[in-house]
């Protein structure tokens, strides 16, 4: 499991234990960076590969890790096959994968090449503005939202 993995899993493991608030999460380390004060996550709300709509706002109450990434980007390309080990180890945490300006046939042609297959929302935000909304400055981005909806 990559560094990063097992850092977003300690994470998520402490918000499944005790509810923390940001200040209070253990140290992360590996490029993760705590958000202080936690703050509510912006809306979400895209549809997947077969064209189902997902809402993160339905999540509530549960762990959610959203990934920002693109077929283009050599980093998020690496790290896919690790949100889907992360899924495995940790079944009640949701994933939700945003791919960002690109089209169905693309993600699809790309997911269908990994090892293991993600077994989570691939999401498209075909105009960015999910990306836009979520002040995301670069990709891939991933944030970890407490089952209380903030991004922590």
């Amino acid at each position: 499991m990559s560094i990063v993995c097992l850092s977003l899993s300690c994470l998520i493991l402490s918000l499944f234990t005790v509810p923390l608030t940001a200040a209070e999460l253990p140290p992360l380390g590996h490029g993760l960076t705590a958000v202080t004060p936690a703050r509510p996550a912006p809306a979400l709300k895209l549809i997947d590969l077969d064209g189902k709509l997902h809402d993160l706002g339905a999540l509530k109450g549960k762990v959610v890790v959203v990934n920002f990434w693109a077929t283009w980007c050599p980093p998020c390309r690496r790290e896919m096959p690790s949100l889907e080990r992360l899924r495995q180890t940790l079944p009640g945490v949701a994933i939700l994968a945003v791919d960002v300006g690109e089209d169905t046939d693309t993600v699809f042609a790309f997911t269908g090449q990994l090892e293991p297959a993600p077994n989570f929302p691939i999401l498209l935000d075909l105009d960015s503005s999910a990306m836009q909304g979520w002040k995301v400055k670069g990709l891939p981005t991933t944030f970890v939202v407490d089952p209380q909806g903030r991004v922590v």
